[in-house]
């Protein structure tokens, strides 16, 4: 395999995981393609579940989605599960960590693609630490707070912003409107199979 990947003219790696697998192996970079967006759907209502996407390390996840859920008894927050993601409508998704996940419903253009709000929690050693290892890389793993949703350095603060969501959604579902006006699941298809195929 390694002797492939060296005398291959092109590598596209799809998905950050296998870029970081292969990068290192391989005299040039090979190209990063993400699979195309899978859109969530929202709730309207704004009296649907939240669902929880945990991205971070067991036992941090574990803090604040306990605070979460303790401060904010009265909503109901799903854990994320591939089997549930696209059934349901969802209030907002929020990403405990560098949302680095490849699975569909668990990535943040998933919520963007379906005008999903998402609330993310990254707390500032883990956000500089990723800044550092991907420079100019952020707009697919993090959200730029107030562009494409809000950004939280601890879990009091994205109990705040869940709060601030609950009570006004108005601002949060505005940003997540235009985020969906950018996304484009179809042109990325497109890129793709181009980028593989050529």
């Amino acid at each position: 395999m390694h002797d492939a990947l060296l005398a291959a003219h092109k590598v596209v790696a799809l998905e950050q995981e296998a870029f970081d697998a292969v990068a290192q192996l391989l005299p040039r970079r090979p190209e990063a393609i993400s699979f195309p967006a899978t859109p969530l759907r929202p709730d309207v209502s704004g009296k649907g579940a939240i669902l929880l996407v945990s991205n971070d390390n067991e036992r941090s996840s574990l803090r604040a989605k306990s605070l979460v859920e303790e401060l904010l008894a009265n909503q109901k927050f799903e854990p994320y599960d591939p089997g549930i993601a696209f059934k349901q409508p969802w209030t907002a998704v929020v990403h405990l960590g560098v949302a680095h996940s490849s699975l569909p419903g668990a990535r943040l253009g998933d919520a963007w693609a379906g005008g999903v709000p998402v609330l993310q929690m990254v707390s500032p050693r883990s956000l500089s630490a990723y800044r550092r290892r991907r420079a100019g890389q952020l707009s697919k793993m993090v959200v730029d707070h107030g562009k494409t949703g809000l950004l939280a350095p601890t879990p009091e603060d994205l109990v705040a912003a869940v709060s601030d969501l609950l009570i006004d959604p108005l601002p949060t579902r505005s940003v997540a409107k235009s985020v969906k006006r950018w996304i484009d699941p179809a042109a990325e298809w497109d890129v793709l199979l181009r980028s593989v195929l050529q």
